[in-house]
């Protein structure tokens, strides 16, 4: 059931940008809690030299947190998903605005052809401002 589940989580993640690996070690930590970088190669299956690399980029970007015991880094996770569907959401907002822009400002028979895009995009725009409940 375990490896269900980190399936899962690993496909959120890699839904949202991760790649295989950084969404192993994601989906790793979640399940297990605190671990050293060997033990989350020895589970993920990645080299030790990958997974390092990979949990210096999820350290940097605050995905990952590491601290020092016994002398070893061990590491967790910091899954945040409503902050990570949240910026998912303004960035999708943000590139449908400049589209909209890019369609408005078109000159001839393209704004003409675009016209009925622009509708299109309003109703997405307007769905992405939604409140979720």
């Amino acid at each position: 059931m375990i490896n269900k589940i980190e399936n899962k989580i690993a496909e959120i993640m890699r839904h949202y940008g991760f790649g295989d690996c950084e969404a192993a070690i994601m989906a790793s930590l979640a399940t297990h809690g605190k671990m050293k970088a060997k033990e989350i190669a020895e589970k993920t299956g990645y080299a030790y030299s990958t997974v390092i690399n990979a949990l210096n980029f999820l350290h940097r970007t605050g995905c990952v947190t590491k601290e020092k015991e016994k002398k070893l880094c061990v590491y967790s996770t910091n899954i945040d998903f409503v902050k990570i569907i949240e910026e998912d959401r303004k960035r999708l907002s943000n590139l449908l605005k400049s589209l909209k822009d890019d369609i408005v400002k078109a000159e001839g028979r393209y704004k003409e052809k675009l016209s009925s895009l622009v509708f299109k995009i309003e109703n997405a725009l307007n769905y992405l401002d939604k409140e979720v409940c």
